[in-house]
């Protein structure tokens, strides 16, 4: 039978769960030392119901964060000094906006000489054909006009691409999220100046860590719900499991993808996470009166044999519902006390309690 811990549920959940427990343990006198021999007491009674395993969906909770799904840091393709800075951090720009210029001055004159060099190379080879093909010169003179226009074309095109490089542009379709560079700024491309860090909101990715018992229920098609600070539920799906746990928390980095057409998340946003599990499992519900804690401490329910012996059982709480618990560890059927757990011991013989309510 699949489990999953208790750690799945917050860590003020589990401190209310055990309060609440505490509590019931405590009331029903189980710290006071016995000193003299007890004479012995009429069979006891509490609320018994037969509890049988189904088949539920569950899913897991975590906390998590948000990150960009498509990102870049822009950085100078060529050196010198920034001559205009048009956008400003949060803008949204359009694929090919300009963000800022640098000074073209030095590049445009070579991007003029560059084609004003390839305009007379184009004369020159017009010429040269025309000669050649009336076959009053040489073909040297013809493959000499033609291996000075390829230059010319080479020249201009890396004159004109220079100069295209002063124009730094928005990538894709996203939002400027900081700008490093001000007007008057000398940024160089040798030491791979950053001019600014851009982002699409499109699409996020959440982050969460999973334990190992976690991704018995997780896989790259699970879905998710995501849960915002205000409330908003968006929807997502597991698109990468870690295969190297962190060292120091010993789990592992799960993604989902989330649609974000609207904006509601931010990048690097605090997020609650809700993945869907895929495996049903066999659960039982019981109330929240029904949890007690064991000699060590642990989470457990009191059952009963089939012949009235209280017996503690261990449990693993799998998620939590508006009156009870879903819970494994369990057989397939079981007796369990609902009322009065906490005044019986195990070992002692019970009887239901019909008149105890329900």
């Amino acid at each position: 039978m699949l489990k999953h811990n208790v750690k799945s549920l917050s860590p003020i959940k589990i401190a209310g769960i055990i309060l609440v427990i505490l509590s019931l343990w405590m009331a029903s006198g189980i710290f006071k030392h016995k000193t003299t021999t007890q004479p012995a007491k009429p069979v006891a009674k509490a609320k018994v119901v037969k509890s049988q395993a189904q088949l539920r969906n569950t899913s897991l909770r975590f906390n998590g964060v948000t990150k960009a799904h498509k990102g870049a840091t822009l950085r100078p393709e060529v050196s010198g000094i920034v001559s205009k800075v048009i956008a400003h951090n949060g803008d949204f720009l359009k694929e090919g906006e300009v963000i800022l210029k640098i000074d073209e001055e030095n590049r445009k004159k070579l991007y003029q000489q560059a084609k004003s060099e390839l305009e007379s190379a184009k004369m020159q080879f017009a010429a040269a054909r025309i000669v050649y093909e009336k076959q009053l010169s040489s073909k040297n003179n013809f493959v000499d006009a033609t291996s000075k226009l390829n230059m010319a074309e080479a020249h201009f095109e890396k004159a004109k691409l220079e100069l295209e490089k002063t124009n730094i542009k928005a990538p894709f379709d996203g939002y400027v999220d900081s700008i490093n560079v001000k007007e008057g700024d000398y940024i160089s491309n040798s030491i791979g100046s950053i001019i600014c860090q851009f982002s699409s909101l499109e699409k996020l990715v959440a982050i969460i860590h999973a334990s190992q018992a976690d991704l018995n229920f997780i896989n790259e098609s699970s879905t998710a719900n995501i849960i915002t600070s205000k409330g908003a539920i968006i929807p997502g799906k597991v698109i990468f499991i870690g295969k190297v746990a962190d060292p120091l928390t010993q789990t592992f980095p799960v993604e989902i993808e989330i649609k974000n057409a609207e904006s509601q998340l931010r990048i690097g946003e605090s997020i609650v996470v809700e993945v869907q599990s895929d495996t049903p499992l066999l659960a039982h519900y019981i109330p929240k009166s029904s949890l007690v804690l064991d000699s060590q401490g642990r989470i457990g329910v009191k059952t009963l044999s089939p012949d009235g012996i209280v017996m503690t059982k261990s449990i693993d709480i799998i998620d939590e519902e508006v009156d009870g618990f879903l819970v494994d560890g369990l057989s397939d059927e079981e007796y369990i006390i609902t009322m009065g757990a906490a005044f019986v011991v195990d070992g002692e013989k019970i009887e239901d309690d019909e008149d105890a309510p329900n």
